[in-house]
């Protein structure tokens, strides 16, 4: 067996092994998971951390609240960010994630 025929089987037996575990399907797993973990953390910085800080303080004069300003522009960006990534992955998970009938 020659060098070239040797790579063909392991990257043969590399791909079988990616089909087999459904790497495809953890991949896009983690990456969904990142891309929610960006929106909260958006959700969080942009809305309620501002109202958290609404409720704590008090300027010097005569105890009223500060004017604040939520984010939009910055929460805009997020969730369109978030809808490209989750649209880029349906995308990859139909190309590489097949449907496998039931078994009976």
């Amino acid at each position: 067996m020659d060098l070239q025929q040797q790579g063909k089987g392991l990257l043969g037996e590399f791909v079988a092994f990616l089909k087999k575990v459904n790497a495809a399907q953890i991949a896009i797993g983690i990456a969904v998971g990142v891309a929610v973990v960006e929106l909260v953390n958006g959700i969080m910085k942009c809305f309620v951390t501002p109202l958290l800080g609404l409720l704590g303080s008090k300027d010097s004069h005569g105890g009223s609240f500060k004017i604040w300003v939520f984010e939009i522009g910055n929460f805009i960006g997020i969730a369109i960010n978030f809808v490209a990534v989750m649209l880029v992955l349906f995308i990859l998970g139909k190309a590489f994630v097949k449907d496998e009938p039931p078994k009976a």
